[in-house]
Parts: C-alpha cells; sequence; structure tokens
C-alpha cells in the first residue's frame, strides 16, 4: 500500500447523490418514491413500517463533513442477530460543539432525534442514532471497525468542495494541525482510509 501509481486525470463528471437502496437488503427495504419503507420481515415477529428517511440523498457541506466524522469516530450497536440497530458517534468531552453539529446534521438526514450521552468518568460525549434503516446504511456505505471502514467510492466522483467537507470531518476527528506550520497530520492504523486520502489529495 506504500506504492505509487500514476494516471491521467480525466475530464470529471460530478455526482453528488446516494441512494440508499443500493446499501441496504432490497428483501427488507423498499422506497414508495420519496422515503425508505420496511416493506419485508426478518422474522415472523418483525413488523412493516414507514420511515422519514429520504431514499435519495443530495449530498451537501454538512452530510459530506458528518461522514467524515463518522469514518474518524463513528461505530454501531448491535441487535443478538448481529444487526446494526444503532450509530454512534464518539467524542472527546470538551467536544461539545462536534457533538452538536451532529446531532443537528442527523434530525435533518433523518427526522429521527438522537440522543447525547455525556460519560466524564472517560471523557467522552456520545450522539447515538437508534435507527435500523441509517445503522445498516452506513454500516454497509463506510463498512465496520477501526481498521475495516472505507470512504466510499462514490467520494471519488463529489465535486472538489464536498471532498474537503469530508475531508474536514476526518481531520476534526481524527488528525492533529501542527499550530505553527499548519501541517495536518492524520495518523490512522486503517491503511484503506490513509490510502484512499492519498488518492484524493492527488485530484486536487
Amino acid at each position: 500500500w506504500k506504492s505509487y501509481a500514476a494516471f491521467p486525470k480525466l475530464k470529471e463528471s460530478y455526482r453528488s447523490e446516494i441512494n440508499l437502496l443500493d446499501y441496504l437488503n432490497k428483501e427488507i427495504y423498499g422506497t414508495d418514491g420519496k422515503n425508505i419503507l420496511k416493506t419485508g420481515k426478518y422474522n415472523k415477529y418483525d413488523h412493516l413500517s414507514f420511515s422519514d428517511i429520504p431514499f435519495n440523498i443530495n449530498v451537501n457541506n454538512n452530510i459530506a463533513k458528518l461522514l467524515g466524522l463518522f469514518l474518524a469516530e463513528g461505530s454501531y450497536q448491535h441487535d443478538p442477530r448481529g444487526l446494526a440497530t444503532a450509530a454512534v458517534f464518539s467524542y472527546g468531552g470538551h467536544e461539545v460543539e462536534l457533538a452538536d453539529f451532529t446531532t443537528e446534521s442527523l434530525f435533518n438526514l433523518t427526522k429521527c432525534l438522537p440522543e447525547t450521552r455525556s460519560r466524564p468518568e472517560k471523557n467522552l460525549r456520545e450522539v447515538y442514532l437508534r435507527n435500523t434503516i441509517f445503522a445498516q446504511f452506513l454500516k454497509n456505505l463506510c463498512g465496520k471497525g477501526s481498521e475495516n471502514k472505507k470512504i466510499p467510492f462514490s467520494v471519488y466522483g463529489w465535486p472538489h468542495n464536498l471532498i474537503r467537507s469530508l475531508l474536514n470531518g476526518l481531520v476534526l476527528g481524527d488528525a492533529r494541525i501542527n499550530k505553527k506550520s499548519g501541517q495536518i497530520q492524520l495518523k490512522l492504523k486503517n491503511k484503506n482510509i490513509v490510502w484512499s486520502v492519498r488518492l484524493i489529495l492527488a485530484t486536487f
């Protein structure tokens, strides 16, 4: 992964939409043309349901930044079957502004009100979105685990302003900024994300 390859830069055609159904089990989820619906059941005790989550997301700067923050600080909660049922953003106890931004952005996107927990004994401030649809979407879009998450391939087709916002979220979560030089140091165990950032920066 430390090797280099050079490619010609082709004419860019930007696309910044994400179809959630591309990242959900189509035997369980569908759409009414506007929002995601639960049209199937995981077992006989399960039920069908509606949601206010749009099936197609037009990515803006806030959504891109939110995705970057999740790549840096995100995880999941699972039910006994291993199904992701909640997305969790974990920040330092002092990072109130990031937690507030996350809460507001998640609500605007899903119309579900996240829960914020302060855990001073661990110097943590956590934001929980308990929504199976969105948790499943993020898990299939970004992967799971600190060493296995990935920047979605679709990001490479975003315009530069959205890519900057995603990188900004990633930096706010996992990087250090040298106050004297302004140099940004991003140190991660995740080779997928490090390599992707290098490729993305090469397009600027």
